[in-house]
Parts: C-alpha cells; sequence; structure tokens
C-alpha cells in the first residue's frame, strides 16, 4: 500500500494544477496568529508538500520539520523526512523529542482509514498542539491521475468524534465541506 500511494504523490505533484491548488499557503497567516500565543517553539508540518509553511514558520522563528510520503519539498535547508505519515514516527526524527505544534493542512483524509485511528494516537503522542484542516468530501484533483487522493472521507460530526478519542478540541470552525479545528493533546496518551 506505501508503495501505491507513495507513486500516486509522485505522478500528483508534477501537475502545477495541484500545487497551485494546495490549502497550505491559505492558513499560515492564521495559523501563526493562534500559534504566537502559545507556548509553541517547535512546529512539524505533516503533508508538508513544497515547504512553504516550513520557510514560513521558519522565518518566525520556530524551529521546524517536515514529513511527506514525496520529497517536493523546495526548501532543502529545513529539516524533511520522507515518509507516509501513518508510518513516520515523529518523536524520533526530532532532536527535542517531540514537536510543540503539528499542522495538517489537507492531510489527514488522505490517510488510508484502516491507519486513521494509529496515526492520530501517534500525533497525539508528538506534540502539545495541533492544527487540522481537513477536507469532507472527495476531492478533484486525484482526477488527474485517474485516482482517488480523498481515502478517508468522513462527516464533519465524525472527524470531531474521531479527533476526540486523541485531543482536547479548543476551537471548531467548520461547515458542510471542509472543518478546522485546533487544540492539545490529552493528557496521559
Amino acid at each position: 500500500m506505501e508503495q501505491k500511494e507513495k507513486e500516486k504523490y509522485q505522478k500528483i505533484w508534477r501537475f502545477k494544477e495541484y500545487s497551485i491548488y494546495s490549502n497550505e499557503c491559505n492558513n499560515l497567516e492564521t495559523i501563526y496568529k493562534w500559534a504566537i500565543k502559545k507556548p509553541i517553539k517547535n512546529i512539524t508540518i505533516v503533508g508538508c508538500g513544497e515547504g512553504y509553511g516550513l520557510h514560513y514558520f521558519a522565518q518566525k522563528g520556530y524551529n521546524v520539520l517536515g514529513i511527506d510520503i514525496v520529497n517536493v519539498n523546495r526548501f532543502s535547508q529545513y529539516k524533511f523526512v520522507e515518509s507516509p505519515i501513518w508510518q513516520a514516527n515523529i518523536p524520533y526524527y526530532l532532536d527535542y523529542g517531540y514537536s510543540d505544534l503539528i499542522i495538517a493542512i489537507d492531510v489527514l483524509e488522505h490517510i488510508p482509514p484502516e491507519k486513521l485511528d494509529n496515526t492520530l494516537k501517534n500525533i497525539s503522542n508528538s506534540c502539545k498542539f495541533f492544527y487540522f484542516s481537513i477536507f469532507c468530501k472527495e476531492d478533484n484533483m486525484g482526477k488527474l491521475i485517474n485516482d482517488n487522493l480523498h481515502l478517508s472521507v468522513l462527516k464533519p460530526e465524525e472527524w470531531l468524534a474521531k479527533i476526540r478519542e486523541y485531543f482536547i478540541i479548543e476551537n471548531y470552525n467548520g461547515g458542510n465541506v471542509n472543518i478546522i479545528i485546533k487544540g492539545r493533546y490529552k493528557d496521559g496518551k
């Protein structure tokens, strides 16, 4: 499965439309305004894509780590790990052992359903705070490669229930298509 998913993303990143469509950059200022109020020094971006978020937060003085299934990162000066997020051992990659903040923008819906619980558990055990932006419907970009990119398509209330199993939600903003969830890990998990 991992190889098939990797090949899928190697194909899709060849399309400029996919890069332009990426939601990561649209959220950076909003995330920064929220994060600056928290005790955050270290940020991990899962599904970091071309690395614009890494560059943005590094320029703001944060230590950054990017993780993605394929390496299309344009900023080689920042630490990057090529791995499917459901296999990533996030604390292992960090010199400081955990991430203050893990950001996943348009990422969780790309995870195979059978890997979703372990991925959320891994993230919750690896950070103090999280910022998730989740698209709650089938993707359109997969048509470019005749494949489906969103493997875990859940309704907003289903995402909220699943995330509450592993995290404390501090803020929720959403509708029928895209939801944004911010919060912190649960003690003892």
